[in-house]
């Protein structure tokens, strides 16, 4: 509601909303060793095997900590013991994840002046009317509303999710949405820079099955997103001065590389990086609490795509951190993109970049001269051959060195640490 306080949206649609998900239960018990609420990730008699293993933890939980021990006999107490043991270890083997279950569904009354001792009117269950209509019928029955609400934001007659989906897509592929503010389409919010084609494009996703590939490889093969960020002078000087922040795209947009991709390059680049598709990113068991765990366990080492390293809100990856990962406690709409020194410090000197770069100059050893060597480093990191003042300053540079590999490592270490190389013309 802060958001969107000048917005068309009355205190009874948040309440209407909010009520859709009052009865939802998150955890499974809230005692002192509270549990997460899960579903086994398989058939459904992977799920009653989780039941059974949970209502007998539970069982000997009490036994153990209700029951009065120093009555056990010491064998009864090890049996007990080593069932419970069992149990965990069987609980913890089925693959599993959080998940909510639907209580009892009910309306909401509203708080007046959000005092919850006052109350107000009870408000039905419904979607907000601003997108879904003022003659929509509210949600009836002994369920939540959350399947309703799910079918109402993936249907066709939703006018707001093709469009912010559409928009969120165009802005990976080019640094900016056609709506400029891709959390605020509202009163607040940027009006869209092409507004024929962001409805052109939410219409032919939407007939085109919601098919992300497909609205993918749309944009990709455009015209749009096949322009160079460098312009000629003369439309530079045109359009420069109509249209300075290139909203209609007349270029591309020239972008730094996100945490992840310069990661995966630098990986890729040293014949480093691992290409093996699925899998768990770490060794730990689902809902195990990892920042008790050294950092070593958290797989950050791992030399696989950065898509499949945790994301832990606790402990950020550095390389990330640097490059102005998302805060992953918060909702981010669009990173900031920051210039700042510990970023030219992690070029230089970081441990990823260090060994990326000696990877690199061993495999140039294997080029017979050193202009055939400069010419590989060229063409794999900045995708040229080396200009002629670029080689001479280059042999300069060499001559200075005593050890060859230190030598290559250090010429790798600049190509990587240039702008060419960090920003996608």
């Amino acid at each position: 509601c802060h958001d969107h306080k000048f917005d068309p949206v009355p205190t009874s649609d948040y309440y209407a909303l909010a009520g859709i998900f009052k009865s939802t239960q998150v955890m499974l018990s809230f005692r002192v060793d509270s549990k997460w609420n899960a579903r086994a990730l398989g058939p459904a008699s992977l799920e009653q095997r989780l039941s059974q293993l949970e209502g007998t933890i539970d069982r000997l939980d009490r036994i153990l900590v209700l029951g009065n021990q120093q009555q056990m006999s010491p064998e009864l107490r090890k049996s007990y013991s080593d069932e419970l043991q069992a149990a965990r270890t069987a609980y913890r083997a089925i693959p599993k994840a959080m998940a909510v279950n639907d209580g009892t569904g009910a309306d909401l009354e509203i708080f007046l002046r959000g005092n919850h001792l006052t109350r107000g009117p009870r408000v039905p269950r419904r979607f907000p009317r601003i997108a879904a209509g003022f003659s929509q019928p509210p949600l009836a029955g002994p369920g939540s509303g959350r399947l309703e609400l799910a079918r109402w934001v993936g249907s066709d007659r939703n006018p707001l999710s093709a469009r912010v989906l559409v928009n969120r897509i165009w802005q990976g592929h080019f640094g900016h949405g056609l709506v400029r503010s891709p959390d605020n389409f509202g009163h607040l919010g940027q009006r869209p820079d092409n507004q024929p084609l962001l409805d052109w494009l939410s219409l032919r996703f939407v007939a085109d099955g919601w098919s992300i590939k497909q609205l993918h490889r749309r944009i990709m093969n455009s015209d749009a997103y096949r322009m160079s960020s460098i312009a000629e002078a003369g439309t530079r000087r045109k359009a420069g001065l109509s249209d300075p922040d290139n909203r209609l795209l007349w270029k591309m947009n020239r972008r730094r590389m996100h945490a992840e991709v310069l990661r995966d390059s630098l990986l890729a680049l040293s014949g480093q990086l691992d290409e093996t598709m699925g899998g768990q990113p770490i060794d730990a068991r689902a809902f195990d609490n990892l920042s008790s765990k050294p950092r070593s366990t958290f797989g950050f080492d791992e030399p696989r795509r950065s898509v499949y390293l945790p994301v832990l809100r606790s402990a950020i990856y550095e390389v990330f951190q640097a490059f102005d990962f998302p805060d992953p406690a918060v909702p981010s709409g669009r990173r900031d993109e920051t210039t700042v020194a510990p970023q030219a410090l992690f070029l230089m000197n970081g441990q990823l970049v260090t060994g990326a770069t000696r990877a690199m100059a061993v495999a140039l050893q294997a080029e017979p001269t050193d202009a055939d060597r400069l010419a590989r480093a060229y063409h794999l990191i900045l995708g040229r051959p080396p200009r002629q003042d670029e080689q001479r300053a280059w042999r300069t540079f060499l001559a200075g060195f005593d050890e060859p590999l230190s030598a290559w490592q250090s010429v790798c270490r600049v190509l990587l640490s240039s702008n060419e190389f960090v920003y996608i013309q």
